[in-house]
């Protein structure tokens, strides 16, 4: 005698409570979403290759560099956000983080979509695999006015030091 193989059915109350934790979890991404968007951190995500993701950028690191949300992935993140001399620095930073699945530590210059290079201290992290498959953060910090300040500061102490060396010539 052959079974009937039936599925159970779902009651109205157990489809109320999986809709009502799909709105959950639909406005707990909109949150992580909105504080993303909203740090000042430059945000972006890379692929294991270190590709940038598609529409994967936050506000700060699209209006920092100058480009539109749609702009921003389908490259290698050394190649189009790095200048010339600097590529196989950014490169070997971001493929030791894949490497070794833990979070390298980097400063350097980004450019601008114009072309104008700034100063950032950054980081590329592993996150939680997905679906999709791997993902790294890359996280940076414009530190530009702090590289420049120091600038100021290195030729200030310069035109003190032979100030200095100028008077004691003269005594």
């Amino acid at each position: 005698m052959a079974r009937s193989r039936t599925k159970p059915r779902r009651t109205g109350k157990s489809v109320t409570v999986l809709k009502e934790r799909i709105a959950e979890l639909e406005r707990e991404r909109e949150l992580l979403n909105s504080i993303a968007n909203y740090a000042p951190s430059l945000l972006c995500l890379i692929d294991a290759d270190g590709t940038v993701r598609p529409f994967a950028t936050n506000k700060a690191f699209e209006r920092t560099l100058g480009y539109e949300p749609h702009e921003t992935g389908g490259d290698l993140f050394w190649e189009r956000y790095v200048p010339d001399g600097e590529r196989a620095a950014a490169r070997d930073c971001i493929l030791s983080a894949i490497r070794s699945q833990s979070t390298a530590e980097c400063e350097g210059r980004w450019v601008q979509r114009d072309g104008t290079p700034i100063h950032v201290s950054w980081s590329c992290t592993p996150l939680p695999k997905i679906a999709s498959g791997p993902v790294y953060l890359i996280t940076g910090t414009d530190i530009t006015e702090r590289k420049r300040h120091e600038e100021e500061v290195r030729r200030s102490r310069a035109r003190i030091v032979a100030a200095a060396d100028d008077a004691r010539r003269r005594l």
